[in-house]
């Protein structure tokens, strides 16, 4: 069975790998519509399925417990993703053969603590960062040979101005530089980095930017970076600093140097940002874990800096702060996860462009967490979207045994 899965480009959106025009846009979500004065009421008909339960009894194979950073889908379809108890990498094989099971398979022990989503390179090539596997934290390349994976450390910070205990996910250039973040440096709030081949064949680091703690330009840098479609300049965000305190979007050229685009008042624009996406590297998406009614915010973003929200979480159905990781599809459409909800563990949920000039962005509760025995709770990572409109993820913890499950929605 095969199952083909969107990949995340450089510039964060989603890269369709399958059928030629493929495509999953959010009406494709809508089952009706009825048009009212300012808006739509939608109404929607999900199904959701319990792919694989993690369970105890698999332990002491070294399958662990408890998944953290989301799923990150492979070409061929198999779906890669971290467990904190143990803290290892794991893969999802999908049914085969006439199969409907999918089973899981150890990769590689981590660090304690890593909860930072993998990245696909290539179809044989995945990286990923652990925070103290070698004294200040690495970067580690995964490779692939059909179900056979093996875990290879490619670079160990130094700590000290170099930075430690990496806090994001990788981006890399098209010519094999690798960007990140990570906490430490030379002003204690830590860095921007790149990482890249030197003339003698080592990799060797390079800081872009120390943040400094408490400080205008922010600190407390998080979430994947995204870099521009010129390669030459790096858009993220800082979780703390600014002007209020309340966190910051930055952008630094990959020659090195930071500018502020934004700081978060801690009012209805949102505090507390972790990470953006993008479609076309003009507007950016991002959450805020606070601020707005309280409990986190959705916005937008242009790279000159012009700030829009887009929903504020209310902490009824629709759940409150929201996973800081998110993804669009083709259309536009945010989708990603939050905590709470109508039985207090967690929503999946898609939030929608307007239509017309006079509706604003539409948010709808794709799952409700808890609602029915063993579907999982407290969802993490980002989601991940298939071809057809299906939608993945994980749950920390519930499902048949208590230590988290992997799960499809389907429109």
């Amino acid at each position: 069975m095969s199952h083909k899965f969107a990949l995340r480009s450089t510039l964060g959106a989603t890269l369709l790998i399958g059928s030629a025009g493929a495509a999953y846009p959010w009406p494709a979500w809508i089952k009706t519509g009825i048009l009212k004065a300012a808006g739509i009421t939608y109404y929607y008909g999900a199904s959701y399925e319990t792919l694989y339960s993690f369970n105890p009894a698999d332990e002491s194979s070294g399958e662990g417990l408890h998944p953290l950073a989301g799923l990150t889908p492979t070409p061929d379809g198999i779906l890669l993703g971290t467990t904190s108890s143990p803290a290892s990498a794991y893969a999802l094989i999908p049914p085969s053969g006439g199969s409907t099971t999918w089973t899981e398979a150890a990769v590689a022990q981590l660090a304690t603590g890593t909860s930072t989503p993998l990245t696909v390179i290539s179809p044989t090539q995945v990286l990923g960062t652990e925070p103290s596997a070698t004294g200040y934290g690495d970067i580690f390349e995964l490779t692939i040979a059909g179900t056979k994976i093996t875990k290879t450390v490619l670079f160990a910070f130094p700590g000290s101005a170099g930075g430690n205990t990496p806090s994001s996910g990788v981006t890399v250039s098209s010519t094999g530089e690798i960007y990140g973040t990570a906490t430490g440096g030379a002003n204690g709030g830590g860095i921007v980095y790149s990482v890249a081949l030197n003339r003698k064949g080592f990799l060797q680091e390079s800081v872009l930017a120390s943040f400094t703690p408490g400080a205008i330009g922010g600190s407390a840098p998080s979430g994947e970076l995204i870099l521009s479609k010129n390669e030459k300049v790096l858009y993220g965000t800082t979780t703390a600093g600014g002007a209020s305190g309340n966190g910051t979007v930055f952008r630094v050229s990959t020659k090195g140097g930071e500018t502020l685009l934004y700081s978060f008042g801690g009012g209805t624009d949102g505090a507390s940002p972790g990470g953006l996406v993008t479609a076309d590297g003009k507007t950016f998406y991002g959450a805020t874990s606070l601020g707005g009614n309280g409990q986190g915010t959705v916005f937008s973003i242009t790279k000159s800096g012009k700030y829009q929200l887009l929903y504020s979480f209310a902490n009824t159905a629709d759940g409150h702060t929201p996973n800081p990781q998110l993804v669009l599809d083709p259309s536009g459409a945010i989708y990603g996860t939050a905590q709470g909800g109508g039985y207090g563990q967690g929503t999946a949920w898609v939030l929608a462009p307007p239509i017309h000039k006079k509706a604003a962005w539409h948010l709808e509760v794709m799952y409700d967490f808890g609602g029915v025995a063993n579907d999982g709770a407290q969802p993490s990572g980002p989601l991940i979207l298939d071809t057809q409109g299906n939608v993945y993820g994980v749950t920390t913890n519930g499902g048949a045994y208590g230590g988290g499950t992997a799960y499809k929605i389907t429109p």
